[in-house]
């Protein structure tokens, strides 16, 4: 069980370094689609 927690504090801990980046990303790409969402777009096809 400490085994697992200790994997999961980790991957917190990468999600929270790593998520302004993401969200920074998915904001310039809805800009150039007229504010729609990418993932609208993949449903389509």
């Amino acid at each position: 069980m400490l085994e697992a927690l200790i994997v999961i504090c980790l991957l917190l801990i990468l999600g929270i370094l790593f998520w302004p980046r993401r969200t920074n990303h998915v904001r310039q790409v809805t800009r150039s689609r007229n504010g729609q969402p990418f993932w609208k777009d993949k449903e389509l096809y």
